[in-house]
């Protein structure tokens, strides 16, 4: 998929295909857009987590929010989540990806996990702070903590991010694909392949809703 320039990028947001808001110009850097840092972190309070029980409303629970107005210091082996003051509103043609800031990642600072970006999200970016350095390091809002890389889809996606687990769209557009494929083949006798398939894509899809 091709990255957006910075051209790119102004257009985008100029024409409402990308919002940024706010946005600094000397934050827009030849192919990516810095981000800084907002005013709340997250912190996961300790305890055992089991995976196939837990949902949002258990993180939300286990979740405790820090205002950093007068800093906060980040340990070594340590992690928050934190936002980005900006808030972001992609279309359905575009996704991003978060990237480190080379001059803080050789600090110890990595933002890179938890850091794709779907088609059609909207809102403050969740960035996920750790600290792989031996020095404890101060982080403070305004900051610019990560640089957001945008890219052009093929194709408009059939889900955007908030109906990104509503599989209807997609098993419809698959049958579809299915039957296309059986016409174009002329295949009106030998139907092994659409019928695995369909049963493959039944499979799919239940899996999905349980």
């Amino acid at each position: 998929m091709p990255v957006y320039s910075d051209k790119a990028i102004l257009e985008a947001i100029e024409n409402g295909v990308l919002g940024i808001t706010p946005l600094t110009p000397n934050n827009v850097q030849p192919a990516s857009v810095d981000l800084t840092l907002g005013e709340n972190i997250e912190i996961l309070t300790p305890g055992d987590i089991d995976l196939f029980s837990t949902d949002t409303g258990v993180l939300k629970t286990r979740t405790e929010t820090h205002c950093i107005r007068d800093g906060y210091k980040l340990n070594p082996n340590s992690y928050v989540v934190g936002y980005s003051a900006e808030y972001l509103h992609f279309s359905t043609f575009i996704n991003g990806r978060i990237d480190n800031r080379n001059s803080l990642a050789r600090l110890g600072l990595d933002i890179s996990a938890g850091c794709y970006i779907n088609p059609g999200f909207e809102g403050h970016m969740p960035l996920v702070i750790r600290n792989f350095g031996q020095s404890s390091i101060i982080l403070r809002p305004g900051v610019r903590i990560c640089q957001l890389v945008i890219f052009h889809l093929t194709g408009q996606s059939i889900r955007n991010y908030d109906n990104r687990h509503d599989l209807g769209d997609i098993i419809n557009q698959a049958m579809q694909h299915v039957a296309d494929i059986n016409l174009h083949n002329e295949m009106p006798k030998d139907t092994s392949l659409a019928d695995f398939l369909d049963e493959r894509i039944t499979t799919v899809a239940k899996r999905g809703l349980m």
